[in-house]
C-alpha cells in the first residue's frame, strides 16, 4: 500500500512532503485501511498526521470505537479530535449527519492550519454513489460523484484510494491484520446505499468484472463535461450578465441564442442561493420567451421583470413613488434619496432636454407629480389628446420607468410634460420662458 499512496501523489501532481494533513476515521476496515497506510509513508514524507472521529452515538459499539482511536492514536503518536453527535427523531439521518461530520473536519482544519483533508471512499463507494444519484437524479457534476481531489473551501479533499476495490482493502487488512471495526448497521437493507451494495453491485461485477475501472472512466468523463459546460455557462455570466445593485439582467435575444440546457444552467448559477427546482427554473425561461414585451412577476422572494428585450432578476423592486410637489418659486425640491427638481433662471439660448421643461416664472404655481389612470397630453396641432399610458408604450418607456415616470401640470391640471418621454404642445403658445424647471435623478 505504500507504493501505491507514494505513486497516487506522484501521478497526481500533489506534493505531499512536510505536510500537516487531516485523516477522517470511523475505524472502520476502508478508514483504518487509509490511516495505517499513511503511518506508513510519514516517516519518508515528514508528514504531521491529525485524526479526525465522528461518533454518531448510533450504536452501543460506538462507545468502544471512540476509545479504540483515541489510545490508537496516543500509541502512535497522532493527534486526535473526536466528536460527539446526537440525534433524536431526525428525517434523512445520512444526510444530516455527513454535513455535520464535514462542518467538523474543516473546523479542525482551520484549527490546526491545515488544507488537506484525506477521507476513504473507494472505488465501490463510487459506484454505489453514481447509482443512487442516477436513481434519484442529480445535476451533471452530481452524476460524476467523487474525484480524486477536490477543492472545497480553500482545502483539498483527497481520496486516494478511489481507483481501488473493497476487496484490494479487505487483502491489505489481510496482509497487516490490522484492528478495525464493523459497522453492523453495513449489512442492514433499509438504505438504499445498503441495497445497492448488497444486492446490485455484485451482480454487475458478475457480469463485467472490470465494472468499477468503467464506471471510474464514466465519472471522469461526465466530470470533464461538466467542468466544460461550466466554462461556457461562466463565460456567458461574465460577459453577458449585468450585476446589479439588488439583482441581475441580460438580453433576451443573447441568452435564447443559448441551448435550453445553457439557459438552465446559466439560471440555475445565478439563482443557486434560492435553491429553485429544475421546474421553477423551467418556468422562469417560459416567462422569458414569453410573447409579452413587458412583464412582472413575483416568485419566492425574486422579482422577475421582462421590459422588452431586458430581463431581470431582482430581489426587490421600489414600488411606485405617490408624488405631488408644488412648485411655487427658484430653488431645490428634494423628492427622495434619489430624486429633485432644481428650478432655475434661464440662461440665453439654453436649449431644453427631455428632463427639462422651459417655463414662465409669472405662470406659477405647477405641480409635479405622479402619473393617474386617464392622464392625457395634448400632441401635434388641434389640441389632439394622447393616453399617457399609450404614449410610454409606444416609446417603448421601460416598464418599472414607466411606475416612476413624472409629470408636470398647470394650474387646470393640463399636462406640461412627461419628463424624458414627451412635451405638450400647448407650450408652443408661452411667451417669455424664463425660468427652467428639471428633474435630476441619482443627484447625491
Amino acid at each position: 500500500m505504500k507504493k501505491y499512496l507514494l505513486n497516487f501523489f506522484k501521478e497526481n501532481n500533489f506534493n505531499i512532503e512536510n505536510q500537516k494533513i487531516v485523516i477522517a476515521v470511523s475505524t472502520g476496515i476502508d478508514s483504518m485501511a487509509l490511516l495505517h497506510s499513511f503511518l506508513e509513508i510519514r516517516e519518508d514524507k515528514n508528514l504531521d498526521i491529525i485524526v479526525c472521529h465522528v461518533n454518531h452515538n448510533r450504536r452501543e459499539q460506538s462507545i468502544l470505537e471512540e476509545a479504540f482511536i483515541k489510545d490508537f492514536c496516543l500509541k502512535n503518536g497522532l493527534k486526535c479530535y473526536t466528536k460527539s453527535l446526537k440525534f433524536t427523531n431526525v428525517d434523512n439521518f445520512q444526510a444530516v449527519a455527513r454535513s455535520y461530520r464535514y462542518d467538523f473536519f474543516y473546523e479542525v482544519m482551520e484549527k490546526e492550519g491545515c488544507n488537506i483533508l484525506c477521507l476513504a471512499h473507494h472505488g465501490d463507494d463510487l459506484v454505489e454513489t453514481i447509482i443512487m444519484r442516477i436513481l434519484r437524479g442529480s445535476s451533471l457534476e452530481g452524476y460524476s460523484a467523487m474525484k480524486h481531489i477536490t477543492k472545497v473551501r480553500d482545502m483539498y479533499v483527497i481520496r486516494p484510494f478511489l481507483d481501488l476495490e473493497r476487496k484490494d482493502i479487505k487483502e491489505y487488512q489481510a496482509r497487516t491484520n490490522f484492528i478495525y471495526y464493523e459497522d453492523e448497521s453495513n449489512s442492514h437493507l433499509d438504505y438504499t446505499r445498503n441495497k445497492i451494495r448488497h444486492l446490485v453491485l455484485p451482480n454487475l461485477k458478475e457480469i463485467e468484472s472490470g465494472c468499477v475501472k468503467k464506471f471510474l472512466e464514466f465519472s471522469n468523463q461526465v466530470n470533464d463535461a461538466s467542468l466544460e459546460i461550466d466554462r461556457v455557462r461562466d463565460n456567458f455570466i461574465k460577459e453577458k450578465i449585468r450585476i446589479e445593485n439588488n439583482g441581475f439582467s441580460f438580453d433576451k435575444d443573447e441568452f435564447m441564442c443559448l441551448s435550453l440546457y445553457m439557459q438552465k444552467e446559466v439560471l440555475f448559477e445565478m439563482l443557486k442561493k434560492h435553491k429553485f427546482s429544475s421546474k421553477n427554473i423551467l418556468e422562469f425561461i417560459k416567462w422569458i420567451n414569453s410573447s409579452k414585451k413587458n412583464f412582472k412577476n413575483k416568485y419566492k422572494g425574486i422579482v422577475f421583470l421582462k421590459e422588452y428585450n431586458k430581463i431581470s432578476f431582482l430581489s426587490c423592486i421600489d414600488e411606485a413613488i405617490d408624488i405631488d410637489i408644488e412648485i411655487t418659486k427658484l430653488g431645490r425640491y428634494v423628492v427622495n434619496d434619489s430624486i429633485c427638481i432644481n428650478v432655475l433662471e434661464k440662461k440665453d439660448n439654453f436649449v431644453t432636454k427631455s428632463n427639462e421643461l422651459c417655463y414662465n416664472m409669472q405662470e406659477l404655481p405647477i405641480h409635479i407629480r405622479s402619473r393617474k389612470p386617464g392622464d392625457k397630453i395634448i400632441v401635434g396641432k388641434g389640441k389632439q389628446t394622447k393616453k399617457i399610458k399609450d404614449l410610454l408604450i409606444d416609446s417603448k418607456v421601460t416598464l418599472s420607468r414607466r411606475e416612476n415616470i413624472l409629470l408636470a401640470v398647470d394650474k387646470d391640471d393640463n399636462v406640461l410634460i412627461v419628463f424624458g418621454v414627451k412635451k405638450s404642445s400647448i407650450l408652443s403658445p408661452i411667451e417669455d420662458c424664463n425660468i427652467i424647471i428639471r428633474v435630476e435623478e441619482n443627484y447625491a
